[in-house]
């Protein structure tokens, strides 16, 4: 029922017929068109914001992936006669 209330709510508040909302979805179009017509610097420029975030996420993403490559296939190769040698000895426990 809460669903219904809201579709409801929603569908009220953009009436076809009103003024202020032909106006928002010409608005809405307009912007639309002109951020169409932009050039790759010119959007750069406009949303920096936005790049600089998709950016460090994107990083940190890759940063993990790699993580996850290193830690799981290169730290064996490079750990592993260490680690043998190290369980072939016997060490002794110290009693406290």
């Amino acid at each position: 029922m809460t669903s219904d209330k809201a579709i409801t709510a929603s569908a009220a508040m953009f009436d076809p017929n009103d003024p202020d909302t032909l106006n928002l979805l010409h608005s809405a179009r307009e912007a639309q068109l002109a951020d169409q017509q932009l050039t790759i610097r010119q959007a750069l420029r406009k949303y920096k914001k936005g790049v600089f975030w998709a950016m460090l996420l994107s990083t940190a993403l890759i940063m993990e992936g790699y993580d996850v490559v290193i830690v799981s296939h290169g730290a064996q190769c490079v750990l592993m006669p260490d680690l043998v040698v190290l369980r072939s000895k016997t060490i002794p426990r110290t009693v406290r």
